[in-house]
């Protein structure tokens, strides 16, 4: 899910960049990194550190990286 989102961003910021067009940034890139920013922090998309806390706890006497 995270990844559509950077993959969005990333097009959109490529967009701005070709074009030159300052009303692309403010109206569209600007407002969906904000939106993608608040989204990722307030639900939890963080399934990586969640495999982490897993893993060191089901191996507490291993290195896991």
């Amino acid at each position: 899910m995270e990844l559509f989102g950077f993959l969005f961003l990333i097009l959109i910021s490529a967009i701005t960049i070709v074009t030159e067009n300052k009303s692309v940034l403010k109206y569209l890139y600007l407002p969906s990194l904000f939106a993608f920013m608040f989204i990722v922090r307030n639900v939890s998309f963080d399934s990586d550190i969640e495999t982490y806390v897993n893993e060191m706890q089901i191996n507490s006497n291993g290195i896991y990286y």
